[in-house]
């Protein structure tokens, strides 16, 4: 049988305290392999060779080549005033609880040199004994993006577009405002076009949100993550595509649609061939580059801030007998890295309760045996 309290003041404050407590120990243990390392290994490789000592499988030399050094919590975190909501209850399947999970917070707008984006879960005492139930629904608010600024390659690329279209567009608009009588057909239609693609910070602005269900896997200490830049960076790069792609189609379709007729028109001609030159040379090379992944906008959106408000939420099962009873911490965040180890996850701060029963339960049991005897 398991609940779910409201009243943990108590319970809290001693939980908290022993947890500072195993942290300390944590990091003092960490302190001493570091300064071992150091003392044994050359400087050079000293500062990555720690978890050489805790893993007989790595060898002192693979350490040094691979491992990184620790980044603190504040470092990679991805998101501020973080609220975590951990719902435990019975299931059907009497081998296992049932637990929902739901994190919800703000982007912190840190810059970190790792693209990658997760949320975890991590309940030391559950560890091991947690596993997904399903995928995570993942719901993410996104900032206005800025071609310039965030795009510098799509940015550049619009402009050579742009350069090469605007000056002869520009001198056909004054030829025919200079001959009344010429009958003009498609010339505000690329205008307008040509105005589109100019002005695709207002376009992008409609990138405001994006969801999915996203795969939920079990880390190395038993956390559960769910990977949130691939979807999202995938999600944005299609949008972008399409939303730069049609523009420079419909400039296409409007210089192929545009006619100039009437007395001494003829002298538009030369100009109206530089055009469809243009769509040969500069437009249709644009959106094959585009398409052909020459701009890799996936990889280059990885480090933009774009996130907003970010809600992610979960199942899971919990190995019953748990062999845990009383208050479990269940922690949560939203980190800028990949690399998630045990002191990451003993530094996380953002925490619902969940409460265990199982030893009254056992005791029920013992007292239902002995009435029947």
């Amino acid at each position: 049988m398991s609940k779910k309290n409201f009243d943990y003041k108590r319970k809290m404050q001693a939980k908290k305290v022993s947890r500072k407590n195993k942290m300390r120990k944590v990091f003092a243990t960490s302190a001493a392999a570091s300064l071992l390392a150091f003392n044994t290994l050359p400087a050079a490789a000293s500062a990555n060779a720690g978890n050489a000592l805790t893993n007989p499988n790595i060898t002192a030399s693979a350490a040094i080549a691979n491992v990184a050094p620790f980044a603190s919590l504040a470092e990679v975190q991805l998101l501020s005033d973080v609220n975590v909501d951990a719902t435990l209850t019975d299931s059907e399947d009497p081998n296992f609880y049932n637990l929902a999970l739901n994190l919800s917070g703000n982007a912190t707008g840190v810059q970190a040199i790792d693209p990658e984006k997760n949320i975890i879960f991590y309940a030391d005492e559950l560890a091991g004994k947690l596993s997904p139930n399903g995928t995570a629904t993942v719901q993410l608010d996104l900032l206005p993006l800025n071609l310039e600024q965030d795009l510098p390659g799509v940015y550049n690329l619009v402009g050579t577009v742009t350069e090469g279209l605007s000056s002869t567009v520009q001198e056909i608009v004054n030829l025919v405002n200079l001959n009344p009588l010429w009958t003009v057909n498609g010339l505000e239609e690329l205008t307008a076009s040509l105005d589109v693609v100019n002005n695709l910070n207002v376009a992008l602005q409609d990138l405001t949100s994006y969801s999915d269900e996203v795969e939920v896997t079990v880390g190395p200490n038993g956390e559960l993550v769910v990977n949130i830049s691939n979807g999202l960076g995938q999600y944005l790069e299609t949008a972008i595509q399409d939303l730069v792609v049609q523009a420079l189609n419909e400039i296409i379709d409007a210089i192929n649609n545009l006619s100039i007729s009437g007395p001494g028109s003829s002298v538009v001609n030369p100009l109206l061939d530089t055009l469809s030159g243009l769509v040969t040379t500069v437009v249709q090379p644009a959106i094959n580059d585009l398409g052909d992944g020459v701009i890799d906008i996936a990889n280059v959106l990885a480090s933009a801030q774009v996130l907003g408000t970010t809600n992610v939420s979960l199942n899971a099962l919990v190995d019953n007998p748990a062999g845990v009873s009383g208050d479990v911490d269940v922690y949560g965040a939203g980190v800028q890295t990949a690399a998630i180890d045990l002191q990451l996850l003993t530094s996380l701060e953002s925490s619902d309760v969940i409460t265990f029963d199982e030893d009254s339960d056992s005791d029920s049991d013992s007292d239902s045996d002995s009435d029947s005897d």
